[in-house]
């Protein structure tokens, strides 16, 4: 089942539109991997959590290889549609 989530963007907030990821999910176990994204998440939300946060055998750290993604806008849901497709 797809999630949707509103895109934030450093500089921009939330997004005015809704994104649905379709794709292949598998459960993350390279600790380096999961430290890249630790970082990212830090710097995203203005947090420090600790590697310990992601460890693999306390936490689950998902990765998603998106397949198809679309986006539309909330104010015209049936006229703003976009997809993007990746192989």
């Amino acid at each position: 089942m797809p999630q949707i989530s509103r895109p934030v963007m450093p500089g921009y907030g939330i997004l005015p539109h809704d994104v649905v990821v379709e794709g292949h999910a598998e459960i993350e176990q390279d600790i380096g991997l999961i430290g890249t994204s630790l970082e990212g998440m830090n710097v995203k939300y203005g947090t420090s959590y600790e590697p310990s946060f992601l460890d693999p055998g306390i936490n689950v750290t998902i990765r998603i290889t998106p397949e198809v993604v679309f986006g539309l806008t909330e104010e015209d849901p049936t006229g703003s549609p976009t997809r993007w497709t990746f192989d």
